[in-house]
């Protein structure tokens, strides 16, 4: 099954993994978000209110505060 090979990929990574989702996505959901951090628990997750599928699209700001912290973060 194709979501399995994903989430075992997702656990096998050794870099850094930031998932932003638009708390609006209708193609994330919660259950999907939950099955990626079992997957990878050292992913971190920001949730982007009034965003839909397309964050940077719907919330450009919010977007690149993100992956910047993460890259402070990280880097």
């Amino acid at each position: 099954m194709r979501a399995d090979r994903l989430h075992a990929s997702a656990g096998a990574l050794r870099c850094p993994l930031l998932l932003i989702r638009g708390l609006l996505s209708d193609l994330v959901s919660d259950d999907t978000v939950a099955q990626l951090r079992a997957a990878a628990p050292a992913a971190e997750y920001v949730d982007v209110r009034g965003a839909g599928h397309m964050v940077a699209g719907d919330d450009n700001d919010a977007f690149t505060t993100a992956v910047l912290a993460f890259l402070d973060r990280v880097a």
